[in-house]
C-alpha cells in the first residue's frame, strides 16, 4: 500500500477547504487508477504568512516525516502558496522533503507536476522553477500591498472618502465618493470648537449635544440597526468623541494618510503618517485649532479645560464610593457641592449619593495637611511606595509583551487578509471595510504600547529618584488665597477621593496619598458632617483616620470589618449625633471658599 499526504490550507474561518481536498483526491485517483492507497489529509484555516511552526497541521506532517522519512511517498498541495507566502521557508521545506526522497506534486498546474524524477533523482528544470514561482508569489504580495496602499493614497490625495460608513463627523460623500463638508453637521463641528475654546470641558460638550438630541456619527450611519452587538440609535456622544474631534487636523483642511506607526530595525516605533493640505474640506481655521490644541495641552488629565470660571481643587481627582463613576461640581450662587455625574449626565438615572459642600470637603483636607503629622506619616512611608512601584513595574514588564503579541498578530490578520483577496475569496467592498477595521485595531495597540512603554520607563524614574518628602505647611499657607497653586498641590499629594454618604449628615472620603505619581499603600479616612452648614455661624467639622493596608497575617473578613465599618456613625436622636460629632475637629483658620464670600447658606439646595 503507498501512503500519500495532502496538505490543504485556507487563509481564514469562513473559507472552505473541502474543495481543495476533493481535487486532490481526484487528481490521485487518475494516477493510481485501482491500486490501494492510503491518503493523510493535512487541513487547516490559517495564514500562509504565518511560520511553519505555528501551523499546527503542517508542523503534525512535518513531524510525522521526521520520526518516519519512508512512510511518505508524496505531498500533494493544489499550488505552492498553500505550503507558504514565504519563499524562502516554502523552499526549504520542499527542499528537505525532496532529499529525503518524497516527492511534493502541485496538481493545478498543467495536469499535475511532480519534483522527483522515476529514478528518485530531483528534476533540476522544474525545481529552479520552483525558485522563480515563489519569488514571483512574494513579488505579487508586495506589489498587492504597495498597490492597495498607493491607491489608498491616491483616493485621498484626490479628494476621496475612506473608512465606509463612518466619516468624520462634519462630513459626507457625493454621489463621485468624494468627501465633502455637511453644512449643518459643520455648524456642530465649529460650535463644539467654539466651547471649547471659551472653556467648556469635553464632558459637559458630549452633555449639551445629548441634552439636545443631536445624532452622533454611529446614530445617522447605522440609524435602526446594530452597531457592535448594541442598537445604533442608543449611542451618546461621550468626552472621547469630543476629544477625537478636537485632535483632528481635517478640521482646519489637513487630511492624514497612514496613520499606523511602526517598529524600525531598532524596535523603535516611527510615525510614517503623511499629511496632505485639503483646504476644500476646511470647517474652522488654524487659529482655533491651534488655540484648543494649546488649551488641552496646558492642562492636566485627558480633556480637562483650565479657562473655566471656578478653579475645583479635586476636578477629576473625586469618585463615587456607591456607582463608582466620577464625582463633578456644581457651583452656583446658592450652592457649591461635589455630586456624582449620574446626576447631571442626561438620561441616567442618579445612584441616589449624596452631594457634599466643596468648601467642607476642601477644607478639611487643607486643615488636615496644615497640620500634618497624620500625613507626613503615609507621605515618609516610602518602603511600601518602593515596593509598590515594583510591582508595576513588573506588570508592566509582563503587559507590554503581550501587547506587542496582540500587535503582531493584527498584522497576521491583515496579512491573511491580503491572502484573501489574492485567492480571490472576498469582495473588494468587504477587504477594505476589514482593513480598516484591522488598521484601526493596530493604531489602538500601538497606542496602548507606546502608553505602557511610557509608564515603564516613568515608574523606573520614580523608583529611582524615589526620595523622602518633607511636607512644609508654609507652602499651603501662602497657596491659601492661591487656589490654582494650591490645586496643583492638591493633585502632587492626592491621587484619589472616593466620596460616599454614609447618612443624611455624614459623608465619608477615602483619599488615597502619593508621591511621585505612586499611590502610597493605606487609605486616609475623612468623615465631614454637613450639619455644620446648615445655618450660623457655620461649623466646618470632621474626623480623620488613618486605615493601613491589608497585611498578609491579617484574616481578610477582619480586614474588610475594619475598613469598612461606618457603625460609629449611625445615630437615632440628637443627643447619639452630639456624642459622635463631639470628636470632630472644628476647623477655624483654615477654611478655603471657593467665593470669596457667601451670601446665602452654602446648603440651601434641599436636592443634595
Amino acid at each position: 500500500m503507498t501512503n500519500l499526504a495532502i496538505y490543504v490550507r485556507v487563509s481564514t474561518t469562513n473559507q472552505s477547504y473541502s474543495r481543495q481536498i476533493e481535487d486532490i483526491e481526484k487528481y490521485i485517483a487518475t494516477i493510481y487508477d485501482n491500486k490501494k492507497t492510503n491518503i493523510d489529509v493535512y487541513a487547516e484555516n490559517i495564514s500562509g504568512f504565518k511560520n511553519s511552526k505555528d501551523r499546527p497541521q503542517l508542523t503534525r506532517f512535518l513531524t510525522k516525516v521526521a520520526a518516519e522519512p519512508e512512510y511518505y511517498k508524496c505531498l500533494y498541495v493544489t499550488e505552492l502558496s498553500r505550503v507558504g507566502r514565504n519563499p524562502i521557508e516554502a523552499r526549504t521545506i520542499v527542499t528537505n522533503l525532496l532529499e529525503q526522497n518524497i516527492d511534493v506534486c502541485i496538481t493545478s498546474t498543467n495536469g499535475g507536476s511532480n519534483f522527483l524524477n522515476a529514478d528518485g533523482s530531483i528534476d533540476k528544470t522544474k525545481f529552479a522553477v520552483l525558485g522563480l514561482l515563489m519569488d514571483f508569489a512574494q513579488i505579487e504580495v508586495d506589489v498587492f500591498k504597495s498597490r492597495t496602499a498607493s491607491g489608498l493614497k491616491e483616493k485621498v490625495l484626490k479628494g476621496g472618502t475612506t473608512g465606509g460608513l463612518l466619516q468624520p463627523y462634519g462630513y459626507s460623500k457625493d454621489e463621485h465618493k468624494k468627501l465633502v463638508i455637511d453644512k449643518e453637521e459643520a455648524k456642530i463641528i465649529d460650535s463644539i470648537f467654539e466651547q471649547y475654546q471659551q472653556g467648556l470641558g469635553m464632558n459637559h460638550i458630549a452633555q449639551q449635544l445629548n441634552k439636545n438630541n443631536t445624532p452622533t456619527r454611529t446614530n445617522k450611519a447605522f440609524e435602526g440597526k446594530e452597531y457592535k452587538g448594541k442598537n445604533a440609535d442608543a449611542v451618546k456622544w461621550t468626552a472621547n468623541q469630543i476629544y477625537v474631534i478636537l485632535t483632528n487636523t481635517i478640521y482646519y483642511g489637513v487630511r492624514v494618510f497612514n496613520k499606523r506607526k511602526k517598529k524600525n530595525k531598532d524596535g523603535i516605533l516611527e510615525d510614517n503618517s503623511e499629511s496632505f493640505d485639503s483646504p476644500d474640506v476646511a470647517i474652522i481655521t488654524k487659529e482655533r485649532y491651534d488655540k484648543c490644541t494649546e488649551i488641552r495641552l496646558n492642562k492636566k488629565g485627558n480633556g480637562r479645560n483650565i479657562h473655566t470660571k471656578n478653579v475645583i481643587l479635586l476636578q477629576y481627582l473625586t469618585t463615587c464610593g456607591v456607582c463608582g463613576r466620577n464625582y463633578t461640581h456644581r457651583v452656583g450662587d446658592t450652592n457649591q457641592n461635589y455630586i456624582c455625574s449620574s446626576r447631571v449626565i442626561f438620561g441616567l438615572k442618579s445612584c441616589g449619593n449624596l452631594g457634599v459642600n466643596i468648601d467642607l470637603v476642601d477644607s478639611s483636607i487643607y486643615n488636615i495637611l496644615c497640620n500634618s503629622q497624620t500625613v507626613l506619616k503615609y507621605l515618609s512611608d516610602t518602603d511600601s511606595i518602593k515596593k509598590d512601584l515594583e510591582n508595576k513595574i513588573n506588570l508592566l514588564e509582563s503587559s507590554i509583551p503581550f501587547l506587542e503579541k496582540e500587535l503582531k498578530t493584527n498584522e497576521l490578520k491583515i496579512d491573511r487578509l491580503l491572502d484573501s483577496m489574492l485567492d480571490d475569496t472576498i469582495t473588494k467592498e468587504r477587504f477594505n471595510s476589514k482593513s480598516t477595521e484591522l488598521s484601526s485595531i493596530s493604531t489602538n495597540l500601538t497606542t496602548q504600547l507606546e502608553i505602557q512603554t511610557k509608564q515603564l520607563i516613568s515608574n523606573k524614574k520614580s523608583l529611582k529618584n524615589l526620595t523622602k518628602v518633607n511636607l512644609d505647611d508654609s507652602v499651603l499657607k501662602q497657596a491659601k488665597s492661591d487656589r490654582n497653586k494650591l490645586k496643583s498641590i492638591y493633585k502632587q499629594i492626592i491621587k484619589d477621593v472616593t466620596i460616599t454618604g454614609l447618612n443624611y449628615q455624614f459623608i465619608r472620603l477615602d483619599i488615597t496619598l502619593q508621591i511621585n505619581g505612586s499611590p502610597i499603600a493605606g487609605t486616609l479616612k475623612v468623615v465631614v458632617s454637613r450639619k455644620g452648614l446648615r445655618k450660623k455661624p457655620y461649623k466646618y467639622q470632621y474626623q480623620d483616620e488613618y486605615l493601613a493596608p491589608f497585611e498578609p497575617s491579617e484574616e481578610i473578613d477582619d480586614y474588610y470589618e475594619r475598613i469598612g465599618n461606618n457603625t460609629k456613625y449611625q445615630y437615632k436622636n440628637n443627643n447619639e449625633y452630639n456624642a459622635i460629632i463631639s470628636d470632630f475637629k472644628i476647623i477655624t483658620d483654615n477654611i478655603i471658599n471657593i467665593k470669596e464670600s457667601y451670601s446665602k447658606n452654602p446648603l440651601s439646595d434641599s436636592n443634595v
